[in-house]
Formats: C-alpha cells, sequence, structure tokens
C-alpha cells in the first residue's frame, strides 16, 4: 500500500485547493517517506488553511493506543473505531494530503516486489483523505501530525495488486469540501473508491526503494525483462 508518495509542487497544489491561509512551504519530491514533514489542507476557525505535519499520526490520546507506532495509513472502516483514531475523528480532525502520485509494489513471479507508480490521467495533483491530530510532550512543545486513509481497492488497483486489499482514499474534487466539514456522514460519503478509468500505472526502477533516493528519475517508467 501507499509508503511512499510523490509531492507537487507547492503552486500547483495551491492552485489546486486555493487555502485560504497558507503557512505551509514545500517544493516537488518524489520520494516522500513515513515521518517526514507533508503538506496539508485543514479547516481552522472556518477557513481552509494549509500547513506542514508529520506524515505518521502521534494523536493526543496516544496512550491509549494499543500500538502507538505512528501509523502512516488508517482504513476508513477504522477511523470511529480504533483507540486515539476515533478521538482525531470526533473532533472533526479531517485534512487532505495533496499528492502527485504514489508507489506501490507489485509481488513477481520471481520472488521480487517491483515498485510501480500510480497516478491519474486527468490530475495532476489531487487529495488523499487523511486524518490529522496533535500531541504536546511535558515541557509544551507541539507537534502536529497525520495520516492517509485507504478504502477498498477498485478494479484497477485490483488487478495491478490482487493481494492488497486497499488503496488510498482518493478524494474528487467536488468531495473536498464534504471531507473537510463537520458534518460526518458527508465525510464518509466522499470515502469511496476512485474511478478506475482515470488512473494509470507504470514500473519505475528499484531506486525508490531506498528512502533516500530522490529526483524525478524516480517515476519514469522503465520497461521490465520477459
Amino acid at each position: 500500500m501507499m509508503h511512499r508518495y510523490v509531492l507537487p509542487q507547492q503552486r500547483l497544489a495551491e492552485h489546486e485547493f486555493v487555502p485560504q491561509q497558507a503557512w505551509w512551504k514545500f517544493r516537488a519530491r518524489f520520494n516522500v517517506s513515513p515521518h517526514q514533514f507533508v503538506p496539508c489542507v485543514r479547516m481552522h476557525e472556518g477557513c481552509t488553511e494549509a500547513s506542514m505535519m508529520a506524515w505518521g499520526l502521534r494523536v493526543s490520546a496516544e496512550e491509549q493506543m494499543p500500538n502507538p507506532d505512528r501509523p502512516v495509513l488508517v482504513a476508513s472502516g477504522q477511523i470511529r473505531t480504533l483507540p486515539g483514531i476515533r478521538e482525531a475523528w470526533g473532533r472533526s480532525r479531517r485534512c487532505i494530503l495533496p499528492a502527485a502520485g504514489f508507489y506501490v509494489w507489485r509481488p513477481m513471479a520471481a520472488g521480487h516486489r517491483q515498485p510501480y507508480y500510480v497516478c491519474l490521467a486527468d490530475r495532476m495533483v489531487f487529495g488523499i483523505a487523511g486524518i490529522w491530530d496533535c500531541w504536546s510532550d511535558r515541557s509544551g512543545d507541539v507537534m502536529e501530525s497525520c495520516c492517509a486513509v485507504s478504502v477498498p481497492p477498485n478494479a484497477f488497483m485490483q488487478r495491478l495488486l490482487p493481494v492488497e486489499p486497499a488503496m488510498p482514499a482518493i478524494l474528487r474534487r467536488r468531495d473536498y469540501a464534504s471531507w473537510l466539514g463537520e458534518d460526518e456522514s458527508a465525510a464518509l460519503a466522499a470515502l469511496q473508491p476512485y474511478d478506475s478509468g482515470s488512473m494509470e500505472a507504470c514500473a519505475v526502477s528499484p531506486r525508490v526503494n531506498s528512502p533516500r533516493a530522490e529526483g524525478r528519475s524516480l517515476i519514469r517508467p522503465i520497461r521490465l525483462s520477459a
């Protein structure tokens, strides 16, 4: 599943989401890894706000979590029940993670896992549903963090990864406001598998396996040997 993804240019993200307040600062990146800081859009005092958060949720009620391992992904079916996550959900702490694409690893007959880059054919930038929370230590230092939400796979992702039970919750533009708003029913309704016909994927270099690798060449298609 999505444990690495690609960030768009900041100007493209701002054009896509049009935040009313923007505190973020980032550049296009091609191998975002867990626990790094990533851009997010959320609601704050009635306005859409763009900020940076750590990718890997550290919740305010962390001591209540059965396994406080800073998850980068949570299944849509668990956001209302998983200890820690459900508290953030109950406080309407929903966000959107801007992305240009993401990586998945497909098991191959030869025994290795081949990385693939997945993106949308008709959108250079899209939003992935997320949950955020804030945590403070005893000295009062505050850290905000987030995780992405997953949904059952569509037909495209099932063909690409037959054994994978989930895909990122890619939001339709019309659902941005519903996901960020206070209406829980409307937010849940926004969590749908994305249209298969709008997705495409290509095999890419195994260089992306290293969290230290970076650069546009990581998303360049490669030809697999027969």
